[in-house]
C-alpha cells in the first residue's frame, strides 16, 4: 500500500514537471481516421490524409492534439516491464483500470509525424513507448478512447526505430 502512494505521489510531481516543460499550445482537432473494419489491427491504421507521406491537415507544426492510442505507432520491437522509475507498467495499468489513479497524472507523451525506414508515414512514438503500450491496453479494454499528445517537429533516428511489425505492437521485456 505504501508503494502505491509512493508511485501515485511520484506520477504526480513527475506529471507537472513534464507539463511545465511543454509550452502551452492550442488545442488541434484530430484529424479524421477511419473506423475499423475486419480485423484489431485494422483499427491501427494511419490517419487519412490526401498524399502518401503528407500530414493530417490537423497535425502540421507542433502543438497539443487528441489521437486514439491506436493511432500512435511503437518505434521499438520491446520494452522494459517497468518504468525509470523501477515501477511496474503492468502496475500502473491496473491502477489505472481500477481508478487508483487517473490517466491525468500520467505525462504527456511525445509523437512525430513521419515516414521511416519502409514504413508510410504516420505517428510515432518519440517518447513513451511504455505510457503508448498502456493507452493501448486501456483503449483494448474499453477504460479511454483518446489521450492527449504532443506532436514534435522531429524524425525518430533509424538507430531508435527497431519495430520489426510496424510500429503495432511491443513486447515486454523482463516479465516472468
Amino acid at each position: 500500500r505504501a508503494q502505491q502512494e509512493r508511485s501515485k505521489l511520484w506520477l504526480q510531481r513527475r506529471a507537472k514537471k513534464v507539463r511545465g516543460k511543454v509550452a502551452p499550445a492550442a488545442k488541434i482537432v484530430a484529424p479524421a481516421v477511419p473506423e475499423a473494419t475486419a480485423s484489431k489491427n485494422a483499427g491501427r491504421q494511419q490517419a487519412t490524409s490526401t498524399k502518401k507521406d503528407e500530414a493530417p491537415q490537423a497535425c502540421v507544426g507542433s502543438g497539443i492534439m487528441r489521437l486514439r492510442p491506436s493511432e500512435v505507432f511503437f518505434t521499438h520491437d520491446s520494452i522494459r516491464s517497468t518504468f525509470r522509475d523501477g515501477r511496474l507498467v503492468r502496475e500502473t495499468l491496473r491502477q489505472l483500470q481500477k481508478g487508483e489513479i487517473t490517466i491525468a497524472i500520467i505525462p504527456t507523451i511525445q509523437v512525430c509525424w513521419h515516414t521511416a525506414k519502409h514504413y508510410d508515414a504516420r505517428f510515432w512514438t518519440y517518447t513513451g513507448n511504455r505510457r503508448l503500450w498502456v493507452f493501448r491496453q486501456l483503449e483494448d479494454s474499453g477504460h479511454l478512447q483518446d489521450i492527449e499528445v504532443n506532436v514534435v517537429n522531429k524524425t525518430v533516428p533509424d538507430f531508435r526505430m527497431t519495430t520489426r511489425n510496424e510500429g503495432i505492437g511491443v513486447h515486454l521485456r523482463g516479465e516472468a
